[in-house]
């Protein structure tokens, strides 16, 4: 499991931006899965957050999450589900430096750099 977050980061950087992930069957972390916010097995994205540790031990949901949305906050879906989205490993794309993910049901494409 390695407890890394998939996404981009400069060495000694202050920022480690990428996706906080959550299963289909709960909206929060189970045990150690998440240590970097990232569990593989996971079909949701909760936020994309920007202060992910490294082989804490700990749970680190990170800090100033985001989600890209297509509808307002006051929608049914959200107050339901709240943001998160799901994906697929065959829309996620990670590299040195970069990180995208196709989001659905809003088809929008999310990239860290």
């Amino acid at each position: 499991m390695g407890a890394l977050p998939p996404g981009p980061q400069v060495p000694f950087g202050m920022m480690r931006v990428g996706p906080d992930t959550a299963s289909k069957f709960r909206d929060f972390a189970s045990t150690y899965q998440h240590f970097g916010g990232y569990f593989y097995h996971d079909e949701h994205i909760r936020v994309f957050s920007h202060t992910h540790m490294v082989g804490s031990g700990v749970q680190d949901y990170g800090n100033v999450g985001v989600m890209p949305s297509t509808v307002p906050p006051s929608s049914a879906l959200v107050q339901q589900f709240g943001f998160r989205q799901n994906f697929t490993h065959a829309n996620e794309t990670a590299s040195p430096g970069y990180y995208s993910v196709l989001l659905s049901p809003s088809n929008i494409m999310a990239e860290v750099r």
